[in-house]
């Protein structure tokens, strides 16, 4: 949890306990909801696809990506391949441009990538909760879901 979020947190439970509870789960729901500074700047590790664990192949890179917002590139790997592109945030809503990638071709993995890749330009809605990314279907249901990780 982020520094103004924790504080946030903070005040929000404080005027709670002074004031009453009744206003709290709503503002407590705005505090998950997807902001620029939850999803930016943030390497986002691929755990599930359409309900189904992600399993590394040996050699191969863990799918991933970054998004950059003073470039509004995106970067990260399939598994197999590296990715690059543009996205585009706005609200809930996280699209991604047209993607390339170097073109390996490996042994284990291909059909997860095209698949990582492929639910990736489908874009639609997404929510932070914590430290967790999850991008949504047209029904609402998780397409795929991604643990923030913090590089050292």
């Amino acid at each position: 949890m982020s520094m103004n979020r924790a504080a946030y947190v903070f005040v929000v439970l404080t005027a709670c306990a002074i004031t009453g509870c009744a206003e709290l789960t709503s503002v407590l729901d705005s505090v998950d909801s997807l902001s620029d500074e939850s999803v930016e700047n943030t390497y986002w590790k691929l755990t599930q696809l359409n309900g189904t664990a992600i399993v590394v192949a040996g050699r191969q890179r863990e799918p991933h990506f970054v998004l950059h917002p003073e470039s509004g590139r995106v970067t990260g790997s399939g598994g197999c391949n590296r990715i690059t592109g543009t996205y585009h945030l706005e609200g809930d809503r996280l699209s991604f441009g047209p993607l390339a990638g170097t073109m390996m071709s490996c042994h284990a993995g291909m059909e997860a990538e095209r698949n990582f890749l492929g639910t990736l330009q489908k874009g639609g809605r997404a929510r932070v909760a914590s430290q967790r990314l999850e991008l949504l279907d047209g029904s609402g249901g998780v397409a795929a879901r991604f643990d923030a990780v913090y590089l050292k």
